[in-house]
């Protein structure tokens, strides 16, 4: 997975662990897209 930045560059991410779970928990219900599969599907 990349991102690219404003100046067109290319920054290859990372795995990295959260410092916080209940921050991790935030992310996930503000981004639920986040999760790879099915499971977040509504239909």
């Amino acid at each position: 997975m990349f991102l690219i930045q404003d100046n067109g560059q290319l920054v290859e991410m990372g795995a990295q662990s959260y410092d916080s779970e209940d921050l991790l928990q935030t992310l996930l219900a503000k981004y639920p897209n986040l999760l790879p599969g099915d499971q977040n599907s509504t239909s």
